[in-house]
């Protein structure tokens, strides 16, 4: 951030920073130019402060959105890789049926990953 947006930002926390100043007050504390040099730079410094505070804040929120951002892509990806194993094993258990009955073979198995797909 520039110094012009940050001595702008000191301005403001100078002018608006204590909402339990009245405008009777902020006329007699006079405007920013009116301060000292000291006085100035005090108020620059603790917008610089609060400006360094604000964007490590902000880098810290974006490396947490990134993290999360990439937790649900994995969950993406599993859920996408169990909805197509439920096919593939729906599929085979239709294919184990039609197999087995023609040849009075046993349907336990399909029958059970019926089963087992229903919740039961």
């Amino acid at each position: 951030m520039s110094a012009n947006h940050i001595e702008a930002l000191a301005k403001a926390l100078y002018e608006n920073g204590n909402p339990q100043h009245t405008a009777a007050d902020r006329a007699m504390l006079g405007p920013f130019e009116a301060l000292d040099a000291l006085q100035q730079t005090i108020w620059i410094d603790l917008a610089n402060a609060a400006h360094n505070h604000i964007g490590e804040q902000t880098t810290e929120l974006e490396a947490n959105n990134r993290h999360l951002s990439n937790n649900l892509d994995v969950a993406r990806m599993g859920r996408a890789t169990a909805e197509a194993t439920i096919a593939r094993v729906e599929k085979l258990a239709h294919e184990m049926r039609g197999w087995c009955s023609p040849y009075g073979f046993s349907v336990t198995y399909a029958d059970r990953i019926f089963a087992a797909l229903e919740g039961e």
